[in-house]
């Protein structure tokens, strides 16, 4: 069975998309990325199909923006209107500042970041979002940059981001990176 609108871009899927808020159960945001189902991912990612991903992506958006609405008390919708791929980049770069600072703080973590996954995850989100854009990004982290900074650049980059799949393979690439689908 078929939605008939497979083909579509994703822009007009996303027309007036705003995250939506919802109580979370995840205590960090690797969490809310090890939870993504990574066999409807794959399926998603194989087939091509816009609507079924922007579903998937929808949900995680909405989890990473409950998450610094109800943590950090940060409200980014407002700023990644029509811009899901934006939360899912703040999202994925600092899931993998928790691992990085899981990995500076207990090196016999399970859950800690091996150091050979930072350069695979550059590259995984680089690809989508640019190398030098996604290691300034990273830079400007780990220097102590605000949430806030880090969002106004982010809504740039983003925003270039053409296809909900093409986010579906970060994300997918990345979690290969950070072992979060390994159990």
């Amino acid at each position: 069975m078929t939605l008939g609108i497979v083909s579509c871009d994703s822009k007009k899927i996303s027309e007036n998309w705003v995250a939506k808020l919802s109580p979370i159960h995840e205590k960090n945001l690797t969490e809310v990325f090890k939870g993504i189902d990574k066999k409807l991912l794959v399926t998603n990612i194989k087939s091509k199909n816009n609507v079924m991903s922007f579903i998937l992506l929808s949900n995680t958006a909405n989890k990473i923006a409950s998450f610094f609405y109800y943590t950090k008390n940060i409200d980014i919708r407002t700023k990644f209107v029509n811009n899901l791929h934006g939360i899912i980049t703040l999202g994925l770069v600092y899931a993998l500042y928790e691992n990085h600072n899981t990995y500076k703080t207990n090196l016999n973590s399970r859950e800690a970041l091996p150091p050979d996954s930072f350069d695979c995850f550059m590259t995984a989100v680089g690809t989508v979002i640019g190398i030098t854009q996604a290691q300034s990004i990273w830079q400007s982290i780990v220097a102590g940059a605000t949430v806030q900074s880090v969002v106004d650049a982010l809504i740039l980059i983003a925003k270039r981001v053409a296809a909900v799949v093409t986010v579906s393979i970060m994300i997918y690439e990345a979690g290969q990176c950070l072992h979060w689908w390994s159990t």
